[in-house]
């Protein structure tokens, strides 16, 4: 999409649908108004993918907000999933966090955590 920002792109996708939805209704346009169903489209496309971009958005901040608040013991089983050979990511999955990336990032962030506890008890 051309636009990054989710909430612009919603705003932008709407406008072009609408205005390509006035421009099919003008009768001086004659053929080119095969045309503005094709732009009203992309609008459409525009808005939906902004709207989902934002929720995705939404569900990655409800998930690190929720990270933060079991961080001492998602330290402790990722620890003991470690302990036994375990993948933390696993564990992350197994714990209900849904975005792959996220639960990427968590354990790279347990496991350096992990080791600076380690390192620091030497």
């Amino acid at each position: 999409m051309p636009i990054a920002d989710p909430p612009m792109r919603v705003l932008i996708g709407c406008m072009v649908l609408a205005i390509a939805v006035a421009a099919t209704f003008a009768r001086s346009l004659g053929r080119l108004s095969y045309w503005m169903l094709l732009i009203g489209g992309f609008g459409i496309g525009m808005a939906v993918s902004g709207i989902l971009q934002q929720r995705h958005e939404q569900r990655i901040r409800r998930e690190l907000r929720r990270a933060a608040k079991e961080w001492p013991s998602l330290l402790r089983d990722a620890c003991a999933t470690r302990g036994v050979g375990g993948a933390i990511p696993r564990l992350l999955q197994q714990r209900g966090y849904r975005d792959y990336f996220l639960r990427r990032w968590l354990a790279a962030r347990l496991a350096r955590t992990l080791a600076d506890a380690t390192r620091s008890e030497h």
